[in-house]
């Protein structure tokens, strides 16, 4: 709720300016902010609705074989990040030089990346 109130805030100036960029942006804001009261609107009421009917316990009986197979890659899935979560909780410290030498790996090549300048030149 609170990001949804914070981009209508922030778009409500581009609906009260009155110069040039104002008239141009004036469409753009009102669409950007119905389209957030809905989005706000649906996820509030539709969707808690709809999931409450669709995520209802069902037989067994009832399951496919499609449902089987999702839910036994699903549970790999979670079992291979408890696997690896384990595994980074034993090695600390060697997990926390990683993250470092990644962040200073990062600074480095960004110093070696070629400067672009962005400053408008005007012709004599």
């Amino acid at each position: 709720m609170s990001l949804t109130i914070s981009l209508i805030a922030v778009l409500i100036p581009l609906l009260f300016m009155s110069d040039v960029v104002g008239r141009l942006f004036r469409e753009f804001a009102i669409t950007l902010a119905v389209t957030i009261l809905v989005s706000a609107f649906v996820s509030l009421t539709l969707t808690p609705m709809m999931c409450s009917l669709i995520l209802q316990d069902k037989a067994t009986a009832r399951q496919t074989r499609f449902y089987h197979w999702s839910e036994n890659v699903f549970n790999s899935i979670i079992a291979a990040y408890g696997r690896t979560l384990k595994t980074v909780l034993r090695y600390r410290f060697m997990t926390l030089l990683v993250t470092i030498s990644t962040f200073v790996a990062t600074v480095f090549f960004l110093s070696l990346c070629p400067r672009v300048s962005f400053r408008c030149r005007t012709q004599a």
